[in-house]
């Protein structure tokens, strides 16, 4: 069996003075979590392990190598993750690892954010993309001729998963397709993901791309059975988490038209609200960089 526990995993840096003064928020929310969800919570000081940071990185962000795969410029920074405590299925094991749930509001925010309230809505809902995760198939080269793909509605987004640059507005889009999946599961409804890499043949989870007509990344395409081209969701790049929250949430609502579901179907929306300006976000957000 598969046995998993779920983590909520805070990186910061020592310099950081917004995570010291938030120290206390994130213990609140730690006694609640692991008393009534199951979920454990950890800190991690990126670059504490390391005698000399470069004057480019004083806050350990690239150089620290934890830190370095999360992918981002700013602290604190917090994420839901999954432990593989058992099974031995490697597309699980692999499958297991990349699951990141990101909490977007703090970098567009403020210190409120991370009040307990707030950060114990964020692990609930990233507890919630967890449930329906493996609904999502990770996609090798044969699945796009697996019949389970050519004789249903497919819902394919393809993705860069080495552009750190995309990763934020990536990471927005696969942890919303768990919900869609699972409000279209009895509808049998195929959702999955597809890592584009041509040229790197070694690894059968990268996908040459190019041979579906993918113009641009990410992309998320919808294939009607029996069809081997798909229909592109977008006709322009995503350039936020918001353009990923409207173009999901239109193909959704149009699917749920075509397959005549009840809304009391629908998943909760498992996306943080954003925060404007004049709420606070860049120059109050207490983040460092």
């Amino acid at each position: 069996p598969n046995e998993t526990q779920l983590w909520v995993l805070q990186l910061y840096s020592a310099r950081c003075g917004m995570t010291r003064s938030t120290d206390g928020f994130l213990d609140l929310a730690a006694r609640h979590l692991k008393k009534h969800e199951n979920i454990k919570v950890a800190a991690y000081g990126c670059g504490l392990y390391n005698d000399d940071l470069p004057d480019d990185d004083v806050l350990g962000l690239t150089t620290d190598p934890i830190c370095k795969q999360f992918g981002r410029r700013e602290t604190p920074n917090l994420h839901v993750v999954v432990e593989t405590l058992s099974g031995d299925d490697e597309k699980t094991l692999i499958s297991n690892a990349k699951f990141d749930y990101f909490y977007a509001a703090v970098p567009a925010g403020n210190s409120t954010q991370l009040y307990p309230g707030p950060l114990i809505d964020f692990a609930v809902n990233g507890k919630k993309v967890w449930d329906n995760y493996h609904l999502v198939e990770e996609m090798t080269k044969e699945d796009f001729d697996d019949p389970l793909f050519l004789n249903n509605t497919s819902i394919v987004a393809f993705i860069d998963r080495n552009n750190d640059d995309l990763k934020e507005v990536q990471d927005a889009l696969t942890t919303t397709l768990p919900a869609l999946a699972a409000r279209f599961k009895d509808a049998d409804v195929y959702v999955g993901v597809a890592a584009c890499g041509a040229g790197e043949e070694e690894d059968e989870y990268n996908v040459d791309c190019s041979k579906l007509n993918v113009s641009w990344l990410p992309d998320v395409k919808i294939f009607a059975p029996g069809k081997a081209d798909g229909l592109s969701l977008v006709r322009d790049d995503f350039t936020d988490r918001r353009d990923v929250q409207v173009a999901i949430e239109s193909l959704t609502n149009t699917l749920a038209a075509l397959y005549n579901l009840d809304d009391e179907d629908r998943p909760e929306d498992q996306f943080e609200d954003t925060v404007d300006d004049e709420q606070g976000g860049d120059e109050n957000s207490g983040e460092c960089f």
